[in-house]
């Protein structure tokens, strides 16, 4: 699929889930460490040209002084694609423009850094902010994560 430009508009945001637990008591600036799970999927729907893209994030302290602090954040941004059949093959499988990937998954996952960091306003956690990745590099970790997926079922 060639380059091509890709007419788009945000259709909405919805936070799919939100979740922070912290045990009575625990100390969060004794957390040495948190490690931060991030993962995305597609979803769409071609006729309506509609382009979902979900995130789930997990936040967990790394530090088994504070080890049951736990933060889970799912969110959708979901995309009206004026030239949705340019840039997006979804039959038999998912094929999108790679440029248009990113524009997507980069918009979503900014909207999401920015999301969280409101979310958890007054939070022991308020002065984490979600790390700055490149877009390729979720996308890629995605297409691992379905790649072995595939090959778990096969097996």
């Amino acid at each position: 699929m060639e380059p091509t430009k890709m007419v788009f508009q945000i259709a909405g945001v919805s936070e799919e889930s939100f979740g922070y637990q912290n045990n009575e008591g625990s100390d969060i600036s004794k957390i040495k460490e948190i490690e931060v799970e991030v993962t995305h999927l597609y979803k769409w729907n071609a006729d309506q040209k509609m382009f979902g893209v979900f995130f789930n994030i997990r936040l967990r302290a790394k530090n088994n002084e504070v080890r049951n602090v736990l933060l889970y954040f799912d969110y959708a941004v979901h995309f009206k694609i004026d030239n949705f059949s340019d840039v997006i093959e979804a039959q038999p499988e998912l094929f999108i423009n790679k440029s248009a990937e990113i524009t997507l998954v980069s918009i979503s996952y900014s909207t999401i850094r920015g999301m969280l960091a409101t979310r958890t306003m007054g939070t022991p956690l308020s002065h984490f902010i979600l790390p700055i990745v490149e877009p390729a590099i979720l996308i890629e970790s995605r297409i691992k994560s379905e790649a072995n997926k595939k090959g778990e079922r096969s097996q």
